[in-house]
């Protein structure tokens, strides 16, 4: 285990790496999946694109690991404008799961919602997190954190995109729409590991609402659960696409 004091930093190849396994895991459900869009409130229509989606991404990364004989599951709620509402849970791949999914209420996904919404108390350790394991390495840590982002599928995190390095900040950040309001030193994801947790620090890059790029601490606690902190705005660009 790394000492307490000792950030380390991603490797941009490393980063883009994850980042492509996860495209690939898309596209090949996309092959799998007639994806017609017409799936309106049907609950088995959304619930099966998701847990197909989830088995494939978490294929994909290679530092991250679900328990044998056991698959992430949905509780789809309903379609809220371009949100869907649902709720990941894990249970052994040849469970009936239809008296959890009626048990289940729904709550934000870790990254949505007021942040003192967020540290509210629910079941997620239980019925998801400790089923997964992951690399004692920085780079396990992150390949933990995409995947849950990618299980618990937000609308904020489908347009969201990790920014990589110096220069993949700069491309974003090139024209004249955009202003700088926060100096930052590094580019690159950044992750502190704990022997009870670890915290990441990177940039993320969002076109919704306005184009703008912020700096998101984020917290992997001791059981394993997902924990946002407030963004810091680091630039800000034109109007996004979603008013």
């Amino acid at each position: 285990m790394v000492a307490d004091s000792e950030v380390e930093t991603l490797a941009p190849g490393d980063v883009r790496a994850a980042l492509a396994a996860i495209e690939r895991a898309h596209q090949s459900v996309t092959r799998e999946v007639q994806d017609s869009r017409q799936g309106g409130d049907d609950a088995d229509y959304w619930q099966g694109i998701l847990e197909t989606n989830a088995a494939a991404v978490i294929d994909s990364l290679e530092h991250v690991r679900l328990a044998d004989d056991y698959a992430v599951r949905y509780r789809f709620f309903e379609r809220r404008e371009n949100e869907l509402r649902v709720r990941p849970f894990v249970a052994r791949a040849t469970t009936d799961v239809t008296a959890v999914r009626a048990a289940l209420a729904w709550h934000a996904p870790p990254d949505s919602g007021p942040v003192d919404q967020r540290l509210r108390a629910n079941r997620d350790a239980d019925l998801l997190y400790k089923h997964f394991s992951f690399a004692d390495s920085a780079i396990g840590v992150f390949h933990y954190w995409l995947a849950m982002q990618e299980v618990w599928a937000s609308a904020d995190w489908v347009h969201t995109r990790v920014v990589t390095d110096r220069q993949h900040f700069a491309e974003i950040v090139g024209s004249a729409d955009w202003q700088i309001e926060q100096e930052v030193e590094t580019h690159a994801p950044l992750v502190l590991r704990r022997p009870e947790g670890a915290h990441l620090a990177m940039l993320l890059y969002s076109p919704l609402h306005r184009h703008s790029i912020a700096l998101q601490q984020i917290e992997i606690d001791a059981g394993r659960g997902i924990v946002f902190a407030e963004p810091i705005t680091v630039a800000a660009g034109p109007r996004g696409y979603i008013a």
